[in-house]
């Protein structure tokens, strides 16, 4: 027998969600929409006509060897933050939930990096790095001789820098999420498999892995 959730006001899921709905078409579809339409055209200087031009500015978009650089940037980028990001937020959410004295201590001052506003993460960052007067590049110097570490003139070591500050930035909000699911995986899973004499290391790619994917 179908239960209805909503007795007398059918239309009320619909009614609630409406609101969020409109904002999605209003803000991003319709925008969307509208770019990709006027990507077939070219304006004048002034505005003043719109030349229909098919696939030409696509031609010339993917043409371009800047365009596919940034392309290949981005993916790099992508691929820093997702696998090396994600790989050591879970290693330290796998040693935040041990039971350890002053673990309390250790979970919020690895998570406090999501608190802080892009802004101030940035100044943080450019701060470090200043070639002039910044922590890492003086530490460089004294290292390796006079060595000027000077990112702004390396475009693989600026991408490395701002992957590097983007993988810290979100690094907390990454340790909360694989720590709450790390802390529904049943213990009882876990004895069972050091009773039947699994490594830790196996055990966690035969339990615990799998049983993280409903979080993450």
């Amino acid at each position: 027998m179908h239960e209805d959730r909503f007795p007398g006001h059918k239309f009320l899921p619909y009614i609630l969600i409406a609101p969020s709905i409109a904002v999605i078409f209003i803000f991003l579809i319709g925008p969307f929409g509208q770019s990709i339409y006027e990507s077939f055209f070219v304006s004048t200087p002034f505005g003043t006509r719109t030349i229909y031009v098919g696939l030409r500015n696509y031609i010339r978009l993917f043409s371009s060897p800047d365009y596919l650089n940034s392309i290949v940037a981005t993916f790099k980028f992508a691929a820093f933050v997702i696998i090396i990001g994600l790989s050591i937020s879970l290693a330290i959410a796998q040693l935040l939930n041990q039971k350890i004295r002053g673990m309390g201590f250790y979970q919020v001052a690895l998570i406090w990096t999501y608190a802080i506003s892009p802004t101030i993460a940035g100044v943080i960052w450019a701060s470090m790095f200043a070639p002039a007067t910044g922590l890492i590049p003086y530490i460089v110097s004294k290292l390796y001789g006079g060595y000027t570490l000077n990112w702004m003139t390396n475009g693989q070591l600026a991408l490395f820098i701002v992957a590097a500050a983007a993988t810290w930035k979100m690094l907390g909000y990454n340790i909360i999420f694989f720590l709450a699911g790390l802390q529904n995986v049943p213990n009882e899973f876990l004895e069972a498999a050091q009773i039947d004499g699994a490594s830790p290391w196996k055990a966690f790619w035969r339990i615990t892995f799998p049983m993280l994917s409903p979080t993450t």
